[in-house]
């Protein structure tokens, strides 16, 4: 007997997806939570520090400043030297990111939450096991309101 292969990796597919829906569920419920604390604290003025681990273009840690949802000043910790805001992430682009890690079924995304204002801490994200080095860990520390 002859197996369709196109029916065999769909049967595949939907059997992994009823396997992760359990653990969509949870992180995204965990996503809900946290996104909410952040909402509640309400800062539109806010910075940290930020650092991004992958084999990609090195980034050394950098300082990052928000104003009502828009970077407005990076600068590099080691340096002191001020960066181009473009391409930097705020907390909510955090957020965005994760939301489309579980919604794309990344094959593995860990998100560690900070307690009293639900922002994503550290962010480990692996988007397919058969691509090697799209691993990516994105670390959040510091974050103090800013007046």
């Amino acid at each position: 007997m002859q197996i369709d292969k196109r029916f065999l990796i769909t049967a595949l597919a939907v059997i992994a997806g009823c396997a992760n829906s359990t653990e969509t569920k949870r992180a995204t419920s965990e996503l809900d939570v946290n996104r909410q604390r952040w909402a509640d604290q309400k800062l539109s003025r806010y910075e940290f520090t930020f650092n991004r681990t992958c084999f990609c273009v090195p980034l050394t840690p950098v300082r990052i400043s928000v104003r009502d949802g828009i970077v407005i000043g990076v600068t590099e910790i080691a340096s002191g030297r001020s960066l181009p805001a473009a391409g930097f992430l705020t907390v909510d682009s955090l957020f965005a990111l994760i939301d489309h890690g579980i919604a794309n079924h990344y094959a593995e995304m860990r998100v560690t939450y900070d307690s009293p204002l639900g922002y994503p801490k550290e962010i480990y994200s692996d988007g397919s096991m058969q691509i090697a080095d799209d691993e990516i860990t994105y670390t959040v520390k510091d974050l103090v309101s800013v007046k």
